[in-house]
């Protein structure tokens, strides 16, 4: 499993080598806190939420491939 994203660009891959393990708590070890899951258009989810519906998803045993053309991110200042 790889390890946590370091950069933005990682992100994506980081999850997808997570989601295809099969872990569900090494998926939502990938997302911050009050990060957003959208399963389904207009359905944001967060927290335990969003974790669940990700676990579902992995339930359905189908890999998912990652081919990202852009990557963003947003700047935060430190507190």
């Amino acid at each position: 499993m790889r390890p946590l994203a370091e950069r933005p660009e990682d992100v994506p891959h980081v999850f997808a080598d997570r989601f295809n393990g099969g872990d569900p708590a090494a998926v939502a070890a990938v997302y911050e806190e009050g990060a957003v899951f959208v399963p389904e258009p207009g359905t944001p989810l967060t927290g335990a939420d969003a974790h669940a519906a990700n676990a579902r998803f992995m339930a359905l045993g189908l890999p998912i491939k990652v081919s990202p053309r852009h990557v963003y991110s947003a700047a935060t200042s430190p507190c």
